[in-house]
Parts: structure tokens; C-alpha cells; sequence
């Protein structure tokens, strides 16, 4: 899942030691880089809204985007260390609910951009799922934790069916429809007793690209299965990167 090399983030004076391992899926042309690129990669801020004080500040308490590239730099550095120790970390068994001050990881209502406001407000959320613990950590899930949970489909449920989950995720998604639906609410949609990883809601992630958008993964309601599979990946401004009703996320979770 990681590179083990050093790369100074964009435009700040913050060196990460580890960060996102070089990815390619089937022919799509998407590559992860290292930060301080233009391309996909994490940890890493955006140039541009990152460096607005409306967001670093106001929403997430930091003094400056340097502090909060610090702060993105080692949680990715205590994630990495903590899957190479214990073999594996833990994914949220349904889209994230509640709300920003007190989210849950139970079935009901997606907290979406609609409710929560943008990315960053969904950020601090999954950092509330679990607050002053010192055994275990939460927080918004990361591009190479969505890619390793899509292998681990591939690998188990789905061995030898791998197109539902690159190709046609239609038979276990919530797709082709007028209205999102409740986490949790449809058997047909859990795979290895995960509920709604493909369609329903977009579900941003940590993995930034280029200077102004993050990435949003599996389709959401109104798309197809095909055109959206589980395994997609999508990009929005993070201010308001997809319609507000559309993107929500997925907290996971580490062992200290």
C-alpha cells in the first residue's frame, strides 16, 4: 500500500516520509503519484482551498495549512505504521451517519454534504467518530485503504466475478434511481457484511489531485452500475465538489 520514500508536500515546507504506493486499475489511465505533484496522491493539500483560512481555520481548528499538512502527514505515517504492525485496519460497516460533532457509524440517514456543508466539515466528522481514545484512532478514509478494500472483495466475495467490482457493480449497488436510501437499509446491497460500497453515495476520500479537487469514489444513486462501478473513481472541488446531496463518506479506523 506505500511508498517509503521522501516527498515535500505542495507548497509547504512539510516532508512525508511514506505515502501513497504507485497504483493502476486494469486500462484506466489513472496513475498515483508522489506529493507534491499535480497528479493523485496522499498525503498531500490542495494549493487552492487548503490555503484559505475559511477551511484549515474555521472548520478544522488549524493555525495554517502547514499545520494542517503536519497534521495529514503523520495520522497517513501512524496508519501506515499501524497496518504494517497489526496486518490490516478497520472499515466502516456503513456510510457515515449522524452528524459532524457527533457522527455514527450505525444504519440510517447518510451525513451528506446536504447536512455537513463540504469535504472538510465530512473530514472532522470521521475524526469524531472516535474522540480522546488512546488504543484507537478514526478518521476519513484514505484512496489506498478504498483500493484495498476493493482488492479484498475481489479477492474473497467476488474471486473469479472481478468485473462487479471494476466494471458493472449494478447487482449489489443502489443505482439507476431517483432518491438516495438509508445506509444499511438493503441486504442486497452488503458485501462481506459492508453496506453500500457501491452507488448510494458518492464517498469522498483523503486523496487529493491536482491543485483544486479531492477524489469521491463508487457512483451514487443517480448513475449506473456500469458507468460508476464500486471501484470508480471521481474527483469534486471539496468546497462543494458534487451536488449536496450526493456525497457523503466512510470513516475507518486504526489500532494505535
Amino acid at each position: 500500500m506505500f511508498e517509503e520514500k521522501t516527498a515535500t508536500l505542495t507548497g509547504v515546507e512539510t516532508v512525508t516520509n511514506v505515502y501513497s504506493k504507485l497504483r493502476k486499475r486494469n486500462e484506466d489511465l489513472f496513475v498515483v503519484e508522489a506529493p507534491g505533484t499535480s497528479g493523485i496522491r496522499e498525503p498531500d493539500v490542495l494549493s487552492s482551498y487548503d490555503t484559505d483560512s475559511q477551511y484549515y481555520k474555521n472548520i478544522l481548528g488549524f493555525e495554517s495549512t502547514k499545520a494542517m499538512a503536519d497534521s495529514f502527514v503523520a495520522e497517513y505515517k501512524a496508519m501506515s505504521d499501524s497496518i504494517k504492525k497489526y496486518h490490516g485496519f478497520y472499515i466502516g460497516r456503513y456510510e457515515l451517519t449522524g452528524t459532524v460533532e457527533n457522527p455514527t457509524e450505525k444504519a440510517g440517514i447518510v451525513l451528506s454534504e446536504e447536512d455537513a456543508g463540504n469535504w472538510y466539515y465530512l473530514y472532522k466528522a470521521c475524526h469524531n467518530v472516535i474522540k480522546n481514545n488512546s488504543s484507537v484512532k478514526s478518521m476519513m478514509i484514505w484512496g489506498c485503504q478504498y483500493d484495498e478494500t476493493m482488492n479484498w472483495l475481489k479477492n474473497t466475495i467476488f474471486k473469479g466475478q472481478e468485473d462487479k467490482v471494476d466494471v458493472d457493480s449494478s447487482s449489489w449497488g443502489h443505482y439507476s434511481s431517483s432518491s438516495k436510501i438509508n445506509t444499511g437499509s438493503n441486504i442486497n446491497y452488503k458485501v462481506n457484511e459492508i453496506f453500500d460500497l457501491a452507488g448510494n453515495h458518492w464517498e469522498w476520500t483523503q486523496e487529493a489531485w491536482s491543485t483544486n479537487t479531492r477524489i469521491i469514489r463508487g457512483g451514487y444513486f443517480g448513475k449506473t452500475g456500469t458507468t460508476y462501478p464500486a471501484s470508480d473513481r471521481g474527483s469534486g472541488n471539496p468546497n462543494d465538489g458534487t451536488d449536496s446531496s450526493e456525497g457523503g463518506t466512510r470513516a475507518t479506523l486504526y489500532i494505535l
